[in-house]
């Protein structure tokens, strides 16, 4: 591990991050990909003196642009790649773009003209020279050199992929061969394909003509992110300037050696981003514990079926175990430790039973009486509800914006994967939302109420008031409601209620607005609501001579809901007695008082108010 890896490592220590998807692929590191490779060719001229000239050719069709830039992965870190590359269009015409170097034999090519490329298939030429013994690509053995060359792996699948080696000309010719004919300890990586298996193989066709040797590989089909592998073995004397080194050696082997120092700072960091974890898990599971036992809830278990222990040890360790991998660029297996670790840490949110109630009476409340005196949230661990929640939320992210800064400062290859990495300490911070034993103590709800009764208390033909319960010789109510009656109500209307109607679910309380409409039995507003409601049926209410029709709004909306109590309002007001809400603002068009027999017959005044002649 180099001191890049530790630096990384610290930082998400720091800030308890979580790697969620990183395939370390194409995808991930494309720059405004709009379009997908079609093929790729490779030609590797070798000199004496084991130094490779590359030309890689890479064909590119953009569905839609503008195409800014796309980046390629597989470029060993130890090669001299020139800077300047050419795009190459269908109608011949050239793009510069420039490669840049990005850690992880990566290369990013970014093409300099500020509109990109808007459609079409463009051909991207990337060069380069690498020493093929300073890399580790070419080792002697018993039997002569042996080359391993690794070409960049493909965004895409893509069918046809072309290599073509060129080297010096030997008496004996160069052949491909299997990985079973390597020597031990060189096999090509389980995840590759290996080419060529003898020299009459399939794909493989030698030339020898003048002073080099050619031979052409040809890949009928490659998977996207698959690594094209390609061993080839050479007569000694085909290279006769390289300073081979002792035989069976492996230039890689040394660099790779197991440092102790290293692995033991590696896993004691390791050690210490897993109790991070573990140690805020069991902290917010054990102040969850004791507020449930406050308020008689039972505490919630986990979102996996296990004992709580179990839960918080193994979403350490996979935690652990996920950044560990991301630093050793297994990004697939890393991010599956970190869902993993992310699932531990989720909880499931309590739920209460709802309690028997006593005798209580309802009374009309001031809106200061409102709301409960019980304090149901947990103050002893931050949640997004309080104001210290908060403050360690916004902390959170702007240690998560800096993360993001440092790791592309340390030219990481994927800095976006700071931003998802909080994920297993997002459950952490939503976990104390509140323990509500009954649902009125919601203070959600006592809000929606007050909101629903600013809206009726400002309807004129409505006279509406705070209606709550009141149990004992409490100072609070345990359950509000709106009741709202109208001005000329028809006899027989007890009132108008609206509340909210709760029921308990598997993940907690879930509430939905309901209109109760209270009427005497027998009496004029009973048939006039049973003619607005010829199907709806009735309940005995609080008294014997009382019935109760429940209505639910179509949409569980306040908007729908007071729509609702509106027009059962309206359906049970005396029209006779109500004052109309438009008054008459028109001329007066009136005739005296008289008696009209006939056209002829004159007009005599009558007498005031009688309507008979004088």
């Amino acid at each position: 591990m180099n001191v890049r890896g530790a630096v990384r490592l610290l930082i998400a220590m720091a800030i308890a991050i979580l790697a969620s998807l990183g395939t370390g692929s194409a995808d991930a590191s494309l720059l405004g990909r709009e379009g997908r490779e079609e093929g790729a060719q490779s030609r590797i001229h070798v000199d004496p003196n084991g130094m490779a000239s590359v030309d890689f050719q890479l064909r590119y069709r953009v569905g839609r642009g503008p195409l800014h830039g796309l980046e390629i992965l597989g470029v060993d870190d130890a090669a001299d790649v020139d800077p300047r590359v050419v795009v190459s269009a269908e109608d011949g015409r050239e793009i510069l773009a420039r490669a840049d170097r990005t850690a992880h034999r990566g290369l990013r090519l970014v093409i300099e003209d500020s509109r990109g490329l808007a459609h079409g298939v463009f051909t991207f030429d990337i060069r380069w020279q690498a020493d093929l013994i300073r890399t580790g690509a070419l080792s002697r053995g018993d039997s002569g050199w042996t080359l391993t060359w690794s070409s960049p792996r493909p965004l895409d699948g893509f069918d046809s992929a072309r290599t073509v080696f060129e080297f010096p000309s030997a008496p004996d010719a160069p052949r491909a061969i299997s990985a079973g004919e390597l020597e031990r300890g060189r096999e090509a990586p389980p995840s590759s394909i290996t080419t060529g298996a003898l020299d009459d193989a399939p794909g493989a066709v030698i030339r020898r003509s003048g002073a080099y040797d050619e031979v052409e590989i040809v890949i009928p089909h490659v998977s996207p992110g698959q690594t094209l592998v390609s061993t080839l073995r050479l007569d000694e004397r085909a290279l006769p300037m390289v300073a081979a080194p002792p035989p069976l050696s492996n230039p890689r082997a040394a660099s790779q050696r197991p440092n102790p120092i290293q692995n033991a700072i590696f896993g004691a960091l390791l050690a210490v981003v897993a109790l991070s974890l573990s140690l805020s898990m069991a902290k917010a599971n054990r102040t969850l514990s004791q507020g449930c036992a406050l308020r008689g809830v039972p505490p919630p278990g986990g979102l996996v079926p296990i004992p709580h222990m179990v839960r918080i040890v193994f979403g350490g360790l996979s935690f652990a175990a996920g950044v560990g991998l991301q630093l050793r660029e297994e990004y697939t297996a890393g991010a599956a430790f970190v869902a993993l670790a992310t699932v531990l840490a989720a909880v499931r949110p309590p739920v209460a039973s709802a309690p028997a109630r006593g005798p209580g009476r309802w009374l009309p409340l001031g809106p200061e009486r409102a709301s409960s005196n019980d304090d149901c949230r947990i103050t002893a661990w931050p949640n997004l509800r309080t104001r210290a929640g908060r403050a360690i939320a916004g902390i959170f992210g702007i240690l998560v914006v800096a993360g993001v800064i440092a790791a592309r400062w340390l030219d990481a290859p994927d800095p976006w994967i700071v931003a998802l990495d909080a994920a297993p300490f997002v459950p952490l911070m939503v976990l104390g939302r509140g323990i509500c034993a009954k649902p009125a103590y919601d203070r959600n709800a006592v809000r929606w109420i007050a909101a629903a009764f600013r809206r009726l208390e400002r309807a004129r033909d409505l006279h509406t008031v705070l209606w709550g319960r009141v149990a004992g010789a409490r100072a609070s109510a345990d359950e509000l409601r709106v009741l709202a009656i109208p001005r000329a109500p028809i006899p027989g209307l007890v009132g108008i209620e609206l509340g909210l109607a709760w029921s308990a679910t598997p993940v907690g309380w879930s509430c939905a607005p309901e209109v109760l409409v209270r009427v005497r039995a027998e009496s004029p507003a009973s048939e006039a609501l049973a003619r607005a409601l010829p199907r709806q049926r009735t309940l005995p209410g609080r008294r014997a001579d009382e019935r109760v029709a429940r209505l639910v709004p179509q949409i569980p909306t306040r908007s729908c809901a007071l729509a609702l109590v509106r027009e059962v309002a309206s359906r049970v007001t005396e029209r006779r007695m109500a004052r109309s809400a438009r008054p008459w603002t028109a001329p007066e068009r009136r005739c005296a008082v008289g008696l009209w027999t006939s056209d002829s017959m004159p007009v005599r005044a009558s007498s005031p108010g009688t309507g008979v002649a004088a």
